[in-house]
Parts: structure tokens; sequence; C-alpha cells
């Protein structure tokens, strides 16, 4: 039997340096949902350094079903890793890896293993796999397209 589990990497290319689009991402007051589209609700508890906080957030896909999702961050090195756990309509985790790209840009690499925790999920992912992944897709290129609009929009009027 196919494993339920999901293994996703995302590979993000950022037009700005590594550390705004640290200071950027971990800013207190980030308007997520300013920039990410299917982003649909987030509510943020944040520690004063970082490791301990966590988002409430609610994901629309592109084909209409939502996922709830709880991310607690459980370790942080500056401006090139941290790694969150992930509970709700999905369990497991998630390391995100900032590191330079080409012409002075970041590569932000998210490496996700999730299994199914919400019921209609766990019964429908042997069928539905192919159309979660695709809606893992695009929620995801719509955050990498946000963000670099976001930020050389803000380079722009420095």
């Amino acid at each position: 039997m196919r494993s339920r589990a999901f293994r996703l990497r995302t590979r993000w290319l950022i037009d700005d340096e590594r550390q705004r689009c640290w200071e950027f991402l971990t800013a207190p007051g980030q308007r997520w949902r300013d920039w990410w589209p299917r982003l649909q609700e987030i509510h943020v508890d944040r520690a004063d350094d970082l490791v301990g906080s966590e988002a409430r957030c609610v994901w629309r896909s592109p084909i209409g079903y939502r996922v709830r999702t709880d991310l607690k961050l459980v370790d942080v090195v500056a401006e090139k890793r941290v790694e969150l756990s992930v509970r709700g309509d999905v369990t497991g985790g998630a390391v995100v890896e900032f590191a330079a790209g080409s012409s002075g840009g970041t590569l932000i690499d998210v490496a996700l293993e999730l299994t199914p925790a919400a019921r209609w999920m766990r019964l429908t992912t042997p069928v539905l796999r192919p159309l979660f992944m695709f809606g893992h897709r695009v929620v995801m290129r719509g955050g990498e397209r946000g963000m670099n609009a976001v930020l050389v929009g803000r380079r722009a009027v420095d």
C-alpha cells in the first residue's frame, strides 16, 4: 500500500538579499495575507526570540478545499534555517533554509513531510493525492510571487 505521507519540496527564488528576506519574514506585525494570495486566515502568537512562535492558518486551495494548520517554530538559525512542527488537517514538520542565490537574490528551500490528519483527507488521499500536490504547488508559487512583488516594490521606494 502506498504511503499516505507527503514529502514536498519547494524552492523559491526571491529577488532580494538574504538579510532583507529574513527581516521581512520575521518582522513583528508581518501581514502575511497581504502578499500570500491563498492564505485565507492567520493568527500569530510571536515569541521574542522566535522559537516557540505559533501561527494558526487556513489555506484555500485552487480547487476549493481548505486546509487548517497550526505551525510552531521549534528551531531557528537566523537568516539560515527554521524548523517547524505542523498540526491540524495535516501533521508533520517543515524545514525552511535560506541561501544566497544568483545575482544577489535568495533561495528559500521549503521541505515538508506531512501526513493527512483530517478524516476527509485520510480517506481521499489515495485518490486525490495528485490534486493535493497540485494545490500545494499553486499555494507555494503564489507565496513566492507575492513575496517577490512586495520586496521589489519596497526596494523601488528605498
